[in-house]
């Protein structure tokens, strides 16, 4: 049998088998096993990294959302809206000096214990 278009190499794996209900039907069967194989394996690996990705984009787009509450700070419609965003940039911005401590409460907590250590 010759090739359609001359330029065009036979491909090696064709099989000229008779296409037969039972044919298709292995063929289809094959191929199911396949993808559930593939489908199995796949959701294996991935649901531990499903949190890690989910941290990463939300850390890579932080600064996305940082901008949101401060424009819907200023700028929704709501008063509720623009209150609980004010709220939550200012309860954003003072965690980390929370976090931190207090320098002034620590330096003078410091004096004290030295002044006291001192008589």
């Amino acid at each position: 049998m010759e090739p359609e278009n001359p330029d065009m190499p036979e491909d090696p794996n064709r099989q000229d088998e008779e296409v037969t209900p039972e044919n298709l039907q292995e063929k289809l069967a094959a191929y199911q096993q396949a993808i559930k194989e593939e489908y199995e394996v796949s959701s294996e690996a991935d649901p531990e990294n499903i949190e890690e990705y989910t941290r990463d984009f939300f850390k890579k787009n932080v600064h996305i959302f940082a901008a949101q509450i401060a424009h819907l700070a200023v700028h929704a419609d709501s008063e509720t809206v623009r209150m609980n965003c004010s709220k939550y940039g200012i309860e954003a911005a003072l965690a980390d000096s929370r976090a931190d401590g207090d320098p002034m409460r620590d330096l003078l907590a410091e004096l004290t214990k030295k002044e006291a250590k001192a008589k």
